[in-house]
């Protein structure tokens, strides 16, 4: 006797006839969320038809990369983050680096907001250094030099170095 429930794990439809949002393909236990075209839910267009992502009318590149010297997964949410990940993996000089660990506290505008920036790296040699990955374009805008005024006060309390980075990594550029 089959039973009734056998081919739950290969369809399942709600009572609209549409596919639930959350996963039902628990048999096979490949434990990701896949869209109709198979691909992760992280790598599904956000525009029609064009294949790429897009966040505020720019093309973004983003993804997970793999870290060794972190033992784990890491989002990058530009291709420069990524880049500058692969060059702290390859530099023998940074034992570990966390992304987006520290939340700073700044007011712009009459507002009290926060700041995350992109890195903190601990270096073997030296005290930590708190970086944020920008463009030069980004650099000079005024709410990132509010951003980057409360990052370096912030990071004098702590014994800490702040950094921003617009360039590439010398491996890439």
């Amino acid at each position: 006797m089959i039973s009734r429930y056998a081919d739950w794990g290969r369809r399942f439809t709600n009572r609209n006839g549409c596919e639930p949002w959350y996963p039902v393909d628990y048999l096979d236990f490949s434990y990701q969320i896949k869209t109709s075209t198979g691909k992760p839910w992280y790598a599904r267009p956000r525009a029609k038809g064009t294949g790429k992502i897009f966040w505020r009318g720019k093309e973004v590149h983003q993804g997970l990369f793999w870290s060794a010297k972190n033992q784990a997964r890491l989002r990058f949410r530009s291709g420069r983050e990524r880049l500058w990940y692969e060059a702290l993996e390859a530099d023998p000089a940074v034992l570990h680096y966390h992304i987006e660990a520290v939340r700073i506290p700044y007011a712009f505008d009459h507002k009290a907001r926060h700041h995350v920036p992109d890195l903190l790296i601990d270096y073997a040699d030296r005290r930590p250094v708190l970086v944020e990955i920008k463009t030069q374009a980004d650099e000079v805008a005024p709410v990132n030099q509010a951003k980057f005024q409360a990052a370096r006060a912030w990071c004098k309390a702590n014994d800490m170095t702040f950094e921003v980075w617009t360039h590439l990594p010398h491996a890439v550029a």
